[in-house]
């Protein structure tokens, strides 16, 4: 083999490894993003669900609380109607 052909051989050789090499790094960001994503979403999701349990919770017992007051200020007034 002449010395052009093994050096046109082995540039050859270096763009395919190159393209390679870009390839596994486009395939391993993209699966980082996607799972940072994934990750992002299920963090998010749960910390709405704690909020809204959370405000469950405080809701029931303010609820609880407020009508007996509300349906005892209401009395009077029906009874004035």
């Amino acid at each position: 083999m002449s010395e052009q052909a093994e050096t046109q051989a082995q540039e050859s050789q270096a763009v395919e490894n190159t393209e390679a090499a870009a390839e596994t790094v486009v395939d391993t960001v993209a699966e980082t993003v996607s799972d940072a994503a994934e990750a992002v979403a299920e963090t998010t999701e749960s910390t709405v669900e704690a909020a809204s349990d959370a405000v469950e919770a405080v809701a029931e017992p303010v609820a609880d609380a407020v009508e007996p007051v509300v349906e005892a200020a209401a009395e009077p007034v029906a009874d004035a109607v």
